[in-house]
């Protein structure tokens, strides 16, 4: 799947920085600077997303994660953390990581998703995004 594919181009040239599997099947993938692709199960392209067709995505997307209520999160180098809108591409955008790079989000058995970010450590939020804490 890619540029260098004859007939299965379906996420452009750029680099891939990211991709998950939803609990649909689809394959969210990042590509850096033409943002985010989604392939559903039987190998199509479903959805591009991207800020030139009016959607807020970030340009350098680090990571995926889905939380047990089926959410998707991304993390990014320069625009921090957001939920994605599966639907229409739209992110909401979480403004206590505003000026965090993330680079990692897991979820523990408590509901809590744990953000690592470069130079600014590790957080605890809620599923929310809400801050519970900065880990020492």
């Amino acid at each position: 799947m890619g540029y260098k594919s004859i007939n299965k181009n379906l996420i452009g040239s750029n680099c891939i920085t990211a991709i998950i599997k939803d609990y649909k099947g689809n394959l969210w993938v990042a590509s850096d600077n033409d943002e985010i692709y989604c392939i559903d199960p039987q190998g199509k392209q479903k959805a591009h997303f991207t800020s030139e067709k009016g959607n807020n995505i970030p340009k350098s997307i680090t990571c995926f994660f889905e939380d047990s209520e089926k959410k998707i999160w991304i993390g990014s180098v320069f625009q921090g953390m957001a939920r994605l809108n599966t639907d229409n591409g739209m992110c909401d955008y979480i403004p206590q990581f505003n000026d965090c790079s993330i680079y990692s989000i897991v979820e523990d058995r408590t509901k809590h998703l744990w953000v690592g970010t470069m130079g600014n450590g590790l957080f605890q939020t809620d599923l929310n995004g809400k801050i519970q804490m900065k880990a020492p």
